[in-house]
């Protein structure tokens, strides 16, 4: 798992980085975004896709909820 931030305002960001650091092996990518909307989001993703070392990679969103329990044992049955 990678987390980036872009910008999120101060008091967030610090509840991010303490909920990182439970996790050793979770970087948290902090990163001020510098285009908005669709670019901003473009920008982000082509930080994250150069952490990406395993075979697959699964890009979530933060407000991404999972509709059916199991989802990712049949995603990578």
């Amino acid at each position: 798992m990678v987390i980036s931030d872009n910008g999120s305002v101060d008091e967030y960001f610090v509840r991010l980085r303490n909920c990182a650091s439970l996790h050793s092996k979770v970087p948290l990518l902090e990163r001020t975004q510098t285009e908005f909307g669709s670019f901003g989001k473009r920008e982000a993703l082509n930080v994250l896709v150069h952490h990406i070392d395993t075979r697959f990679g699964l890009i979530l969103d933060a407000d991404c909820l999972p509709l059916m329990f199991g989802w990712n044992a049949i995603l990578f049955a």
